[in-house]
């Protein structure tokens, strides 16, 4: 079964009908339907919890829901040994004003039922999960303000590295945890394919837009990259995907960012 929490009418139907094409049972809901999802995870074979409200406008209130949403569905797991995969985020070099940095609230909510016979796993994802269908994620975010301001800029030397993954390699790393019979509940895991400087990013974007580039200090990134992509800039990613593959098999198969970027078409409509 899926629910799926999509607010525009157009994309949910269009998401529901291709569920219900592949043998899915559809069930509507919201992240604060909290009897919804326990129902729906008392009834099923498995949870993979992938929503989450990503408006940093509203951390503290989207980290509390997240919490709730998760306690509901472990709750109504207790005592099945069925397995509870939720999502998290890779730390960075800093978590001083990250804003995602509020979701590891929901690690620390899920630990919990980790001695109560919930097989739980924490997936964290790096900040670009890219390939079909990014067009409005955060390396959309990124091409959009290049476009307008007609330069590609990054701070310092722009060896920052961002974390990423292409979304199938992700999906897939998804499909090991559930089916695996031999990870310990509790097991947190980064689904990182690798880790691309900034400048790297930003000079292919560039290069696709045909304009120029260029080294800008800290404090002017706020000029370039609207908030909160400013501060998101220049953040480097701290993950390490050895365990991952070591527990579970995982192969990186799809598409590097960069090849993503130089290739695709993607972010380029």
């Amino acid at each position: 079964m899926a629910i799926p929490f999509s607010p525009s009418p157009g994309p949910t139907r269009l998401q529901e009908a291709a569920l219900t094409n592949q043998g899915f049972t559809v069930i509507r809901g919201a992240l604060e339907d909290t009897h919804i999802l326990a129902k729906a995870a008392a009834d099923g074979d498995a949870v993979v919890h992938l929503a989450y409200n990503n408006d940093f406008t509203q951390c503290a209130e989207s980290a509390q829901i997240d919490v709730a949403a998760i306690n509901a569905m472990a709750t109504a797991m207790i005592g099945t040994n069925k397995p509870l995969v939720i999502t998290s985020v890779i730390p960075i070099s800093s978590l001083l004003s990250y804003p995602a940095a509020s979701r590891f609230g929901s690690e620390k909510a899920l630990s919990q039922y980790t001695s109560q016979s919930v097989r739980t796993c924490v997936i964290r994802l790096p900040l670009v999960v890219h390939g079909s269908g990014d067009f409005f994620g955060i390396v959309g975010d990124v091409v959009r303000s290049v476009r307008v301001n007609e330069v590609g800029a990054w701070a310092g030397d722009g060896e920052n590295k961002w974390g990423a993954v292409e979304v199938k390699d992700i999906a897939e790393l998804y499909r090991l945890v559930l089916e695996s019979d031999t990870l310990e509940a509790g097991i947190v895991l980064d689904g990182l394919a690798e880790l691309v400087p900034f400048r790297d990013i930003v000079t292919v974007i560039s290069n696709r837009l045909e304009v120029p580039t260029k080294s800008i200090e800290a404090k002017e990134m706020a000029e370039y990259y609207q908030w909160p992509l400013g501060q998101v800039t220049e953040y480097a990613a701290k993950g390490n995907n050895e365990l991952t593959k070591q527990l579970t098999g995982w192969k990186v198969k799809g598409r590097g960012l960069l090849d993503d970027l130089q290739y695709s078409q993607t972010y380029f409509k």
